[in-house]
């Protein structure tokens, strides 16, 4: 199945990908109103949130047919 964005290879330990849920091979397509499809997006769609003042992006990750949202500093 074709997905569009960054695959999760690794979740550091104690991290907060980690307390919030995100898995090795989730899917992550979208932070806040960006899609992200290579690193570089996700690192340009955190540093805009952080430059508007918000504390935690929006963050959407697929796994497998679920997706979910989840909230990272």
């Amino acid at each position: 199945k074709d997905q569009n964005g960054l695959l999760v290879e690794e979740v550091a330990q104690g991290s907060e990908a980690m307390k919030r849920g995100v898995q090795v091979g989730d899917v992550i397509s979208r932070v806040g109103d960006r899609d992200v499809k290579v690193v570089k997006d996700l690192r340009d769609a955190l540093d805009a949130a952080k430059a508007a003042g918000r504390k935690f992006a929006l963050v959407r990750v697929q796994r497998g047919d679920d997706m979910q949202f989840v909230t990272l500093p």
